[in-house]
């Protein structure tokens, strides 16, 4: 079973990333339009992200951040926020870079316990007596 530390570290600075480029919103662009929903919604997302490295079960934790993802990418346009185009493409950039490594994990055949499944039904071998 590999590694998923650069995993993990990349998706916790994507969401301190989230949780400051809200803020950012806040101080260098006061008058953006949508400001107030853009900025919660990166914030939460972001805080989210961050509290999602709480979850022991590894397959959970990967859905929670494929679901994350996907709710970070069309989130612009199913708030109202899409016409600003910093939101829109902080928002891109950071689902496509949560999405790929955590759709990879659960694509993978051990990523979901698949390798313990299939190892675990019994098999029958010819050459093996039975015992009656």
């Amino acid at each position: 079973m590999p590694n998923h530390a650069l995993g993990d570290y990349m998706t916790n600075m994507i969401g301190i990333v989230l949780v400051v480029a809200s803020f950012a919103l806040i101080f260098l662009c006061p008058d953006l339009p949508g400001l107030g929903v853009s900025t919660v919604n990166l914030a939460l997302t972001g805080l989210l992200l961050l509290c999602s490295a709480t979850v022991r079960d590894r397959a959970a934790l990967e859905w929670e951040r494929i679901v994350l993802a996907a709710w970070l990418a069309l989130s612009p346009w199913m708030i109202g926020v899409s016409a600003v185009d910093g939101v829109a493409w902080i928002s891109l950039i950071c689902a496509t870079l949560v999405f790929f490594p955590a759709a990879s994990f659960v694509s993978q055949p051990w990523g979901l316990g698949k390798a313990k499944a299939l190892g675990s039904f019994p098999t029958y071998d010819p050459g093996k007596k039975r015992h009656m």
